[in-house]
């Protein structure tokens, strides 16, 4: 027969006659779902003889159920396993042949989605709630066969407990006083997570503040009370945390029911603003070749910090202006948490005539005031140094004069009662360089300034000797020579120095062989007391012997002068 509408058993359909001469055969439906008419043949040889007799048949579809779908209970833990079963029935009775059955879930995964029934019509699978969005839902679970109507049943899968609280980020991790420059407040996220490490939505956080004594809030402007928020749908939460008026640290600690509590990393909170007291400046090389060659460089530094030391905000730009030459750029940035940026002179132009290039720097910051209450706050009536408008002391003489330049700010005369010091004198003069007619005499903020000296020097040298420099004579009992540049400053750093005779016997040495890196004042150099002190060993000489001096600037100029000793 058809084996697309049924089957034979035996399947191949050979069976003998019995001693009535009859043979039996079964046939039955191929499936129990087939529904056609086929026809049963049926052929036998006897001797050389054959016959042959064919009878049509119509198979019909068995009555097929579904029945006694088990989903094992009631409730699931998140991220649990159940078997599921469901018996099929043909008829009345469990099938007897594998049918194929389907099971499916309204949420999470069911292996195998499809399998068949065993010899005793039951087939299995297994659910796994391994999805979050199953949590704390109703799962419905459905088994279906194909000619029988569907079955189902339900699941209560229960909600997912938090298990962590993970720290995420405080951004940024600096903050600054509300009177300062730079973020004033910070935001500080923490995730709750199950066992599996999965966002947990809607779980109730509880956010505290440590160390309430510093002056921060946090939620709102002046709260320091714990307070409790929801996660979102990515299990986060978040407070924002409000600098105080005093420089200090703080955290948030975090907490849940049953879960251990998680603090954030430290949050800084800092001053912010420069200082003038905290103000410096630094020159890479004091003296350069500069005074008639054009590219010789060195770098300026600028240092900031607040008035308790800490660094201000990165991009707190810094300008400069200078006597002569090029600064490249004229102004600088602070980056990377250095509180400091720099930037190069370069020599071009016309050069002033003793040589000495004036640089200024300034930039918005905070006077310096004596805190008398200690609450990190200037109050009304405590003393402070009232700035006058900054300006270049291009002649260095520590008072303003007519077309050095200025940065001109306020027109009130300065009040001496305020002033409770001069900052410390630079590597040129006063500091501060304010102007006294120039004030607004009230403390605030104003161009905290400072200003540095380099020397664009000669490349020939002036060398003489130390005790008595208009004299070609050395002494036998302690030669010394002096080298200058020919403005009296010192010599280009990186020149060297280099003693010799030719004086058969007499050897001449020299400790200082090169120019250091030394910065002499106005003053000093007016005095005479710039330049390099070469002190000069003599061995085997005599009076009437020479000594030779030889100078090499950076550039190679060479310059020298011969001495005789007595």
């Amino acid at each position: 027969t058809d084996a697309k509408v049924a089957s034979l058993t035996p399947a191949s359909g050979q069976v003998l006659t019995d001693n009535q001469g009859v043979a039996i055969v079964q046939i039955a439906p191929a499936t129990l779902t087939v529904t056609e008419a086929g026809t049963l043949t049926a052929s036998a040889a006897v001797g050389t003889a054959s016959v042959t007799q064919s009878v049509d048949f119509q198979v019909t579809a068995a009555n097929l159920k579904l029945q006694s779908l088990d989903v094992g209970g009631p409730t699931l833990a998140a991220y649990g396993n159940r078997a599921l079963s469901v018996v099929v029935t043909a008829n009345g009775a469990p099938v007897t042949i594998p049918v194929q059955v389907t099971f499916a879930a309204s949420c999470g995964v069911v292996t195998p989605a499809s399998t068949t029934t065993s010899a005793t019509g039951v087939a299995t699978a297994t659910y796994s709630a391994t999805t979050a969005a199953c949590f704390g839902t109703n799962v419905s679970i459905s088994a279906s066969v194909s000619g029988a109507a569907p079955v189902t049943g339900q699941i209560a899968v229960i909600p997912a407990a938090a298990t962590n609280l993970q720290f995420v980020s405080t951004a940024p991790q600096t903050i600054y006083l509300s009177s300062g420059t730079g973020p004033t407040q910070a935001i500080v996220s923490f995730k709750a997570v199950d066992k599996n490490g999965a966002a947990m939505a809607n779980q109730p956080v509880t956010l505290s503040l440590k160390n309430t004594a510093s002056g921060v809030s946090f939620d709102s402007l002046g709260n320091t009370s714990p307070v409790t928020k929801t996660t979102d749908s990515s299990g986060l939460v978040a407070v924002a945390v409000f600098a105080g008026s005093i420089p200090t640290s703080a955290q948030i600690i975090a907490s849940a029911s049953g879960v251990t509590a998680t603090a954030s990393n430290v949050l800084t909170v800092a001053s912010g603003r420069a200082v003038q007291k905290a103000m410096s400046m630094a020159l890479g090389k004091f003296a350069i070749e500069g005074a008639s060659v054009d590219g010789a460089t060195t770098t300026v530094t600028v240092s900031l910090a607040d008035r308790q030391g800490n660094p201000v905000p990165d991009g707190t730009e810094v300008n400069l202006t200078s006597e002569s030459g090029v600064l490249v750029p004229p102004t600088c940035v602070t980056t990377g948490g250095t509180s400091s940026c720099f930037v190069s002179i370069r020599s071009q132009g016309t050069r002033p005539s003793d040589g000495r290039v004036s640089i200024l720097v300034h930039l918005p910051g905070d006077e310096d005031f004596v805190d008398m209450n200690s609450n990190n706050v200037y109050d009304l009536g405590e003393p402070f140094v009232d700035l006058g408008d900054a300006y270049r002391d291009d002649n260095e003489n520590g008072a303003y004069d007519r077309n050095e330049f200025t940065v001109p700010r306020y027109s009130g005369a300065c009040s001496a009662s305020t002033i409770v010091s001069a900052n410390p004198p630079d590597n040129a003069a006063p500091g501060d360089h304010g102007r006294p007619d120039h004030c607004d005499g009230v403390w605030g903020t104003s161009d905290i300034r400072r200003q540095v000296v380099v020397v664009f020097a000669t490349s020939a040298a002036k060398i003489t000797n130390l005790a008595a420099p208009a004299s070609t004579q050395l002494n036998l009992g302690g030669a010394a020579v002096k080298v200058q540049d020919l403005n009296g400053n010192s010599m280009p750093v990186g020149s060297t120095i280099a003693v010799s005779s030719t004086t058969s016997g007499c050897t001449v040495t020299n400790s200082m062989t090169a120019v250091p890196n030394t910065y002499f004042s106005m003053a000093a150099t007016q005095a005479g007391l710039a330049g390099t002190v070469v002190p000069l060993a003599l061995t085997g000489c005599a009076a009437g012997n020479n000594v030779t001096v030889l100078v090499t600037s950076p550039g190679g100029l060479q310059t020298s002068q011969a001495f005789t000793l007595n």
